[in-house]
C-alpha cells in the first residue's frame, strides 16, 4: 500500500486506479457491467469509499503528524 500512497497522481493515473478498484469491487459483489448497478450502490453495500478519497485521508492523516 507505500506505492499507493506516495504515487504522483494524474488523472491518468486517477482513472486507472479507479476502473481497477470498479473492477475488482465487482467481483467481490458478484455483479457484471451488464447487471446496471452504479458504483454508489456497490460501494454503499460493501460499506466501502472510493479508493481516491482514501488516498487523500492518508495522505492528509500524515501530513498532520
Amino acid at each position: 500500500a507505500y506505492t499507493a500512497e506516495t504515487r504522483s497522481e494524474t488523472s491518468v493515473t486517477r482513472c486507472i486506479l479507479e476502473s481497477s478498484d470498479l473492477k475488482v469491487l465487482r467481483t467481490i459483489s458478484n455483479t457484471t457491467i451488464r447487471d446496471s448497478i452504479r458504483t454508489e450502490n456497490i460501494r454503499q453495500e460493501l460499506q466501502l469509499e472510493q479508493i481516491t478519497e482514501w488516498k487523500q485521508n492518508i495522505k492528509m492523516n500524515e501530513n498532520s503528524i
